[in-house]
């Protein structure tokens, strides 16, 4: 009985043993690879009708053309643009914020708007000159009537004295008639005091001034600024320019959106401007720059 338990024993112990010793790995069965269909490779030597990837645009080369993308710029074989808001390494930065410089070039449709304002504003000041001197005339008229008035009256008083003294002194005769006295003491009086002659009344007619070119030299650039960056992506940019008009002080106050890429380095065409608004008005003397 105990030779059988002893055996028991040892067959548990041998069997906990065999169970605590590692298994061998097996390894995953690869599976082979797929075989991938390669697209024959298309080539326009071979077939003519192959479409190109993407749209050309060819555009005709002028001569003008040629020498403005041929003329060299002050970065040209560099790699550094010492230019915009920061220096920047081969890509150009095209990003700009509110308060940053720039110039609107005035051309085309907006030229001929701002022509036709200062052509009504020099009407308007032509008008003005003209009722003036019109009121400076009538009021020189209106004093000199008065100067003459007062004359007058003294010139009747004078010939009233004198034709007392003439009857006092009896210069005319002791039978003189009333009539013989008065055409004395006028004559005696006209020796002084001459009678004013009446100047004839001038009329002033309305002068038929000759149309004046509007000179827009001073406006040919505004300087402007980025005001903004709107919701869709442009950039609402105002400016102001002074200019004169008739000898008179006005300005001309330009604004408008204008997209990222119509961006220059130098200035803006005012036809890549949407909804510009060209303002002319004067200037007081009381404002101050």
């Amino acid at each position: 009985m105990k030779k059988r338990l002893g055996l028991f024993l040892a067959a548990a112990i041998s069997v906990a043993f065999l169970s605590c010793a590692t298994a061998p790995e097996v390894k995953p069965v690869e599976k082979p690879p797929e075989s991938v269909d390669v697209e024959p490779l298309v080539k326009y030597s071979t077939e003519p009708n192959y479409a190109p990837v993407s749209d050309r645009d060819y555009k005709r080369m002028t001569r003008q053309r040629m020498a403005d993308e041929s003329s060299l710029n002050a970065g040209a074989g560099s790699l550094w643009v010492m230019e915009g808001q920061t220096s920047y390494l081969f890509a150009q930065n095209k990003q700009h914020r509110p308060g940053d410089p720039t110039k609107i070039r005035v051309e085309g449709a907006a030229l001929k708007q701002l022509e036709t304002k200062v052509s009504t504003i020099q009407d308007l000041l032509n008008e003005l000159e003209a009722q003036k001197k019109q009121a400076e005339l009538e009021q020189k008229k209106i004093e000199d009537d008065k100067k003459k008035e007062e004359y007058k009256q003294l010139r009747l008083a004078e010939i009233e004295k004198e034709k007392e003294k003439i009857a006092a002194d009896k210069t005319a005769g002791a039978d003189a008639t009333a009539d013989k006295i008065q055409k004395l003491a006028e004559d005696n009086v006209n020796k002084r005091m001459p009678a004013a002659v009446e100047e004839p009344v001038v009329v002033v007619q309305k002068e038929a001034n000759a149309p004046e070119k509007p000179d827009l030299k001073d406006v040919e650039f505004i300087p402007s600024r980025i005001v903004e960056k709107t919701a869709a992506g442009l950039y609402k940019i105002s400016g102001q320019q002074m200019m004169t008009i008739k000898k008179r002080p006005y300005k001309v106050i330009a604004t408008g959106l204008v997209r990222p890429e119509d961006f220059d380095e130098m200035s803006i065409g005012s036809d890549k401007i949407f909804e510009p608004q060209y303002e002319i008005i004067h200037i007081k003397k009381t404002e101050k720059f």
